[in-house]
């Protein structure tokens, strides 16, 4: 059974992919593993996202950064499937037969984009041989016309693994992923020969290259004239090789283990733990060992230059942030009033959409659903606290009254349901107002204030672009208001 025959079948999953009754409501929560999962895959992502905007702005396109580029971008959705989908499922306690369908399409992403990357490691690795030896066997692959066509298998190879193997899935009993659902059948229908053999091949691969590259370095240490090159290179090849080719080859060679013997769970969770850090080593050593990398990083994070940020109030929390705004009274409880909202949408939205969706309850997850509730009422007393001091400092009176309006709103509906009987379009009603005051706001700014939009364009747009846009500042406003 693989991805694409699930969706020809219209999302029915065949026989030896059914639950029994006695499964489907099998809970096990695993809540320090669940939250280790959670908090370390969001680390992460957000160490790699700064490394992969740098190598993506660098105006090197030779082969190495090519790889560097499609390998970051498999490693971050392997890592919102190993670490973030796994902490969030051991969390909740749910395994493939409480969400089948879901975890069978996340499954099937993380085990298709592991065997790619896979592909990308054994490319990399033979990269970094050439790059030592221009006399290496392999180098033919990294000439203009010959690496388009490796690059063009890669896809190939990542669209087969994605769509036509047999998907990963999770179980939370053992806080990993597995091909066998777990529903007491004979495990050996669900052995994914191409996955066995893709990781053989990237551990036998990856450690014979970087075995030649490191015996290559010390033997040219001691032909090579250039001492000099080869003490401030040497020891940080074969460091980044030892990282790199530890993490995959020992995830690779668990999970075929686990495919054919007996695994104990601390075995279970080696593969999990190693299978997570063979995708976010590569953040760690670019941040630690590349020094081209690191410096560009810290360069681009110090000048406030994050391109592209996905959520609109990032963007306007940052445009706000400048120095000749931040020193305004006003653009401070502005900021503070962002930082209040900005966790809060993801209570008041992401969290209750997610619970809506499913249909759960405080009952079904109690102490989860009780921490975010105490983070969400909180973080509404200080936007609350936080929009009244905007309206008595800030003197647009348009964004102000519609800022605080929402508020209003949702305090005076929140009241009257603690005290009154309320009808089910009510408590919708106060649900979207809450939603509205959180995200709202950002609307606001870019649609009223010139200064934070005119900030967020600089941003966001070419320098090409940016001449078009003229940028206003907090006393400009002040003197057009007067």
């Amino acid at each position: 059974m693989s991805l694409f025959q699930l969706l020809t079948d219209f999302f029915e999953l065949p026989e030896e992919y059914q639950c029994p009754d006695s499964l489907t409501n099998d809970y096990f929560v695993r809540l320090r593993l669940g939250f280790y999962f959670l908090l370390s895959g969001i680390l992460l992502i957000l160490l790699y996202i700064p490394c992969f905007i740098v190598m993506l702005k660098s105006k090197s396109r030779n082969p190495s950064f090519r790889v560097m580029i499609i390998l970051a971008v498999f490693d971050i959705i392997n890592l919102a499937v190993n670490s973030v989908s796994t902490g969030i499922f051991n969390i909740l306690g749910a395994s493939f037969c409480q969400y089948p369908r879901l975890i069978f399409i996340i499954g099937a992403i993380g085990n298709g984009t592991w065997m790619a990357g896979c592909a990308m490691c054994i490319l990399l690795a033979m990269d970094r041989c050439v790059e030592i030896n221009s006399k290496f066997f392999l180098a033919f692959l990294f000439h203009k016309k010959a690496f388009r066509v490796v690059l063009a298998v890669v896809g190939i190879y990542w669209m087969y693994s994605v769509w036509f193997t047999k998907p990963l899935l999770f179980s939370a009993r053992y806080s990993s992923w597995f091909f066998d659902p777990k529903v007491n059948r004979d495990p050996n229908i669900y052995r994914n020969v191409p996955h066995t053999i893709n990781n053989l091949v990237v551990s036998a691969s990856t450690t014979g290259l970087y075995i030649y590259m490191c015996v290559f370095l010390l033997y040219k240490k001691g032909k090579s004239t250039n001492s000099m090159w080869m003490s401030r290179n040497k020891n940080q090849v074969i460091l980044q090789a030892v990282i790199i080719c530890s993490f995959h080859a020992l995830a690779a060679y668990i999970y075929v283990y686990m495919q054919f013997f007996y695994s104990p769970p601390l075995l279970i969770i080696l593969g999990q733990l190693t299978w997570q850090w063979s995708n976010g080593c590569f953040c760690v050593v670019y941040l630690t060992i590349n020094k081209s990398i690191r410096s560009s990083v810290k360069k681009m994070l110090l000048s406030y230059r994050f391109p592209n940020p996905q959520i609109l109030y990032v963007l306007c929390l940052i445009a706000m942030l400048k120095r000749e705004l931040i020193r305004h009274p006003a653009y401070k409880v502005m900021v503070c009033l962002a930082l209040f909202d900005i966790p809060s949408i993801f209570i008041a939205c992401i969290f209750t959409g997610y619970f809506g969706y499913s249909g759960i309850y405080f009952c079904d997850y109690p102490r989860l659903i009780f921490v975010l509730g105490s983070f969400g009422f909180g973080l509404w007393m200080g936007c609350t606290f936080s929009s009244h001091d905007v309206r008595v400092q800030r003197q647009v009176i348009l964004q102000a009254a519609i800022i605080c309006f929402f508020h209003s709103l949702a305090s005076i509906i929140y009241t009257y349901m603690q005290f009154f009987y309320s009808p089910a379009w009510l408590l919708i009603f106060a649900q979207i107002s809450w939603h509205i005051c959180t995200g709202f706001v950002t609307i606001v700014y870019l649609t009223l204030n010139p200064t934070i939009r005119s900030e967020v364009v600089k941003l966001i747009c070419p320098k090409k672009l940016q001449g078009a846009n003229q940028v206003y500042h907090f006393s400009d406003a002040v003197r057009t208001r007067s």
